[in-house]
């Protein structure tokens, strides 16, 4: 009896008909393209639009312009870093939102500087540089902090001027720095921010 059912619910769904997501037309079984929509949904197209969807994510990733994505990027990060910085000192926190934030405003400049392209050579580019910008801006938090206790009482660039005049290298200061700074939630921040600059450039698939 349940064979019987199967071949009954097989056999409705050869004869279905469909309208196509793209165009509207109505397809057969044998002339559509299936696909899962986001919220678990049958999504069909036919063979012209399928055609032209491939055509339009493949163009997608042709020839990205990397250097102006850098300098895009870059732009971006600076500003973001920047804002990073005065928020957490105003406020004396450090807040999630400002993660994903960052790495929004840094994966979206560099698909822009890019010439609105996408590609793993853009999400390296997106990444790396949220990343450098989470670094130099937690190195500037962690030394106003430093520099605003009473052992120092200066700010931020005369602690570094400082620190820099009594046998530290930049490199040297800035890992140590970087070491003291880190936090359990420090890192869940930096993973959120860095997860976003990832996904933002990543190349669209059907």
């Amino acid at each position: 009896m349940s064979n019987e059912n199967e071949q009954i619910v097989l056999g409705g769904k050869a004869d279905e008909i469909v309208k196509c997501a793209g165009c509207g037309k109505d397809l057969k079984v044998e002339e559509r393209h299936s696909f899962e929509g986001e919220n678990g949904e049958d999504i069909y197209y036919c063979d012209e639009c399928m055609t032209q969807i491939n055509q339009a994510l493949e163009e997608e990733t042709k020839n990205p312009n990397i250097l102006f994505a850098i300098v895009a990027s870059i732009i971006a990060g600076s500003v973001g870093g920047f804002a990073w910085y005065w928020i957490t000192v105003l406020t004396g926190y450090q807040v999630g939102y400002l993660a994903i934030a960052l790495g929004w405003l840094v994966g979206v400049a560099t698909c822009f500087g890019a010439g609105h392209k996408k590609g793993k050579m853009l999400q390296a580019i997106s990444v790396v540089t949220t990343l450098v910008t989470l670094l130099l801006a937690e190195f500037m938090i962690t030394l106003h902090y430093i520099g605003a206790s009473p052992d120092y009482n200066m700010s931020s660039t005369a602690l570094l001027n400082h620190l820099l005049g009594q046998d530290y290298s930049l490199v040297s200061l800035f890992i140590t720095v970087i070491k003291n700074s880190i936090s359990p939630i420090g890192l869940v921040i930096w993973g959120v921010g860095l997860y976003t600059a990832y996904v933002m450039p990543k190349a669209r698939k059907i």
